[in-house]
């Protein structure tokens, strides 16, 4: 998940440049709106162009979206190991009562905040990733 998040970072880096407005289109807008305002031809309020959705903006939604979810993924991936590890630390206990307590505990906090449910859905959020990415790289083409 990292490796590919650092791969979708590359791409989202170069493509957000894209999003910005051409500024020779918004030099002339203005230029032709003062001089409609020199002529009294024209209104004096700005307008600007509308927003419309290109492929520059769908391609970076979709970019977007890969790297939150593969980002998601690695930080649930290093919590649930961080979960794992903890609970088969060894803590030197005075019984094996207490131990068999201690390991039950941990055993139902790991059920109950549903760890393995968490870690079976890591691999379906990583391709959700790659298919918000591969959207991306066919609508760029």
């Amino acid at each position: 998940a990292g490796l590919f998040s650092a791969v979708v970072t590359t791409f989202t880096i170069d493509s957000y440049k894209w999003l910005e407005a051409d500024p020779a289109d918004t030099t002339n807008m203005m230029l032709q709106h003062l001089s409609g305002q020199l002529a009294g031809t024209q209104r004096l309020e700005y307008v600007p162009a509308p927003f419309t959705i290109t492929s520059s903006v769908r391609i970076n939604v979709c970019w977007f979206l890969s790297l939150i979810f593969a980002l998601t993924t690695a930080v649930l991936a290093n919590l649930c190991k961080q979960w794992v590890c903890e609970h088969r630390q060894e803590i030197p206990a005075r019984s094996y009562q207490e131990e068999i307590s201690l390991c039950q505990m941990r055993f139902e906090s790991l059920r109950y905040w549903k760890v393995g449910g968490i870690v079976a859905t890591l691999p379906l959020l990583l391709q959700i990733a790659l298919v918000f990415f591969f959207i991306g790289i066919v609508d760029l083409l």
